[in-house]
Parts: structure tokens; C-alpha cells; sequence
């Protein structure tokens, strides 16, 4: 779950960026928070409140946007969150070189770029990632990928088993796929299991270091004799 920050005095604009993100096929692999000021923002950032994205305006009446980037590099040393400059200016490119911001958008924003902007992160995020995020209820938890055995699909609801730990979240099991990286393979329709986690492949099933054994469906047999030959390896002429 990537959790994306809001912070404009301008309400309708921070509706219309909400609805994009809500409203788009990243929806459940997001979470978003609106914030009016960026002295609100401030203070939720010193409560250790994480942000993988923030959507920040430049002017405000007190503390402006660039002052509030300029403390999130600075004062807070935070080099993780990406931040995308929004303004109805143009002219504030070299006052923002300080915070690396990761896009600067005009108004009035599209959906495009809006869309491309977090897109960009979690492709970012991904070459660095070492943990996954989820919403679970009202809590976003975060699990070291390196302990994650399995990913189990059971209707809209996934399953994260780490052996002795297990979570539950809704959303679906192909975003996974495609956000958790290599290492993951799909054996079944309902399965996404750690490469690194299984101790003995077999045409039908995998056995894996917590005990698990899980099922190889027919459709996935093949993709997974081409993931790699060292799985079920194959003969050879000399």
C-alpha cells in the first residue's frame, strides 16, 4: 500500500486529485490523506506519520510549499518521500532545486500526469523495496517482502502468510504480482509464492521452509518451467 499526501489550501483542488487516485486501477493499492496547510503536514510528519508520495502546492497564505519541502529534506532528513510541486506558476524552478522534487505539474493538473506521477513511485519504490505495504481495516502495515512465504487469493480477500505471522487485506492477487518483484512466482490462480521460501518443487505441488504445501495448477506448470530450469530440470541431449 503506497500512502499518498495531499497538501493544498485549495479544496477543490484536493478533491480532484483525490478522485483521480480513488477513481483509478490504483485504488487499492493506495491510500490518501488531505491536509489544508502545510503546518498540518508538518506536524504529522514529526509524529513519524510515513508518506511514499506528497502532491504539495507552492503558495499558501502562512508557510509556503517550498519552505514545507525544504524542511522535509532539512530539518526532518527525509530523502524517502517523492515530492510533486503543484502550482499555477512557473517560476519557481530554481527555489525548488534544494528539496529534489520528483515532478513539478501546473494547474490545472490532468489525470495523466497525475496518474504518471505515482506510477513513477512505485516504479521508484520497487528497484528499493524491501518491504510490502497493505491496508488492513483502518491500518496501513508494512511486512519485510524477504518474510513473506505466500500470497493466497481467497475471493476478494489476500492472505500474507509469513510462517508464524498472517495478515489479511482486501485486493487482488495479479496488482501484487506485478508490485512485489521476481522472486514471486504464480503457481495457481490462487497462489503467489516466494521463489527463495521453497525447499522442493514438484510437477503438482511445492513444499516450503514453514511446512506449507501448496498446489501447482496445469495453467501455471509451464510458466513456471520457463521462470527456470533449475525447478524441474530437463533432459538433455549430450
Amino acid at each position: 500500500m503506497y500512502k499518498i499526501a495531499i497538501c493544498d489550501d485549495d479544496i477543490r483542488m484536493c478533491e480532484q486529485i483525490e478522485r483521480i487516485l480513488v477513481g483509478s486501477d490504483l485504488k487499492n493499492m493506495i491510500s490518501v490523506e488531505i491536509f489544508y496547510t502545510c503546518e498540518k503536514l508538518h506536524r504529522t510528519l514529526l509524529d513519524g506519520e510515513p508518506f511514499d508520495l506528497i502532491f504539495l502546492d507552492i503558495e499558501f497564505k502562512s508557510m509556503d510549499g517550498v519552505s514545507m519541502g525544504n524542511i522535509i529534506r532539512g530539518e526532518l532528513k527525509n530523502d524517502y518521500v517523492q515530492i510533486v510541486y503543484v502550482s499555477s506558476r512557473e517560476t519557481y524552478a530554481m527555489s525548488l532545486f534544494d528539496s529534489r522534487p520528483m515532478n513539478f505539474l501546473i494547474k490545472p493538473v490532468t489525470e495523466d500526469k497525475i496518474i504518471a506521477c505515482v506510477r513513477k513511485r512505485m516504479e521508484l519504490s520497487q528497484g528499493l523495496q524491501k518491504v510490502f505495504r497493505f491496508k488492513a481495516g483502518k491500518e496501513l502495515c508494512r511486512v519485510a517482502v524477504s518474510s513473506i512465504l505466500y500470497f493466497e487469493s481467497d475471493n476478494r480477500k489476500i492472505i500474507v502468510d509469513c510462517g508464524d505471522e498472517r495478515y489479511e487485506f482486501y485486493g487482488k492477487l495479479d496488482e501484487i504480482e506485478e508490485s512485489v518483484g521476481r522472486n514471486f512466482i504464480r503457481i495457481h490462480k490462487s497462489y503467489l509464492v516466494n521463489e527463495t521460501k521453497v525447499i522442493q518443487w514438484q510437477p503438482n505441488c511445492v513444499h516450503l521452509s514453514g511446512g506449507q504445501k501448496l498446489p501447482v495448477s496445469r495453467n501455471y506448470r509451464a510458466a513456471i518451467f520457463e521462470h527456470a530450469d533449475v525447478i524441474f530440470p530437463r533432459k538433455r541431449e549430450l
